[in-house]
């Protein structure tokens, strides 16, 4: 068990050569997919991802949650709120109006663990940075799956 996290490709970007017709989008999600089983086959799932990172197993989730909750001793996080509230939570979404806070701590997160960083933190900061600017530039959201 862990959390993973993906950016769906906007339907505009799609490098796909289907008519708009077959192509359906999650409205939550902004997940484009081809409703047809037979048309869909021809397109790897890979099609529709702009970015899939792997932020940890649930020991790793649990770690970087301790490690981070001295940063916001107020409790209000949306790293810890939304994020890393569960080791393994799926369906969730962080929204595009989210992405500055969550990147505001995530740049916090940069600064204040320079001492204490370890290569797993390191890899979260990396992953979550991967995942903010994939949402922005496909005007997805971040999704928890």
């Amino acid at each position: 068990m862990g959390l993973d996290a993906v950016v769906y490709t906007h339907r505009n970007h799609l490098k796909i050569d289907i008519d708009s017709d077959s192509l359906q989008v999650d409205e939550e999600t902004g997940e484009a997919f081809i409703a047809d089983y037979n048309l869909a086959s021809n397109y790897p799932s890979a099609n529709f991802i702009a970015a899939q990172c792997r932020l940890g197993n649930s020991s790793d989730i649990g770690y970087f949650s301790k490690a981070i909750s001295n940063l916001f001793p107020d409790g209000t996080s949306l790293l810890l709120e939304k994020v890393l509230y569960s080791g393994s939570h799926c369906g969730d979404t962080l929204d595009l109006g989210e992405l500055d806070q969550l990147e505001a701590e995530i740049n916090l997160l940069k600064r204040q663990l320079d001492e204490n960083r370890t290569v797993l933190l390191e890899q979260f900061i990396q992953s979550m940075t991967e995942l903010i600017q994939a949402a922005r530039r496909e005007g997805n959201p971040i999704v928890f799956v």
